[in-house]
């Protein structure tokens, strides 16, 4: 379990984040839920960015869905990812980090 933070803290979406050295990105979905993602592409694992209204991997150009992961540009892929849930007001990653 990973104790991100107070939720009201989070103000701006997606939020970037590192945790145990790695980069994240804190997304909340359509429907409010939370999960956190990987900023590392699942298929190069190169380094994902946010670009204006997705996120990107500049080594091959896979585009991803800034509210969920998934990828919008090509074969049916999504970025490493797990559920957040809210403990007491904080943001909690239940399991593993992705």
């Amino acid at each position: 379990m990973t104790d991100l933070g107070l939720e009201s803290a989070f103000t701006k979406f997606p939020a970037m984040l590192t945790l145990s050295a790695e980069s994240f990105f804190l997304v909340k979905g359509k429907k409010g839920g939370y999960q956190l993602l990987s900023a590392i592409c699942p298929h190069s694992h190169g380094d994902i960015r946010k670009a204006d209204n997705c996120f990107t991997c500049p080594s091959h150009g896979w585009h991803f869905s800034l509210d969920n992961g998934e990828c919008i540009n090509g074969p049916l892929a999504r970025m490493y990812s797990a559920p957040v849930v809210v403990k007491n007001g904080h943001l909690v990653v239940e399991g593993e980090l992705p």
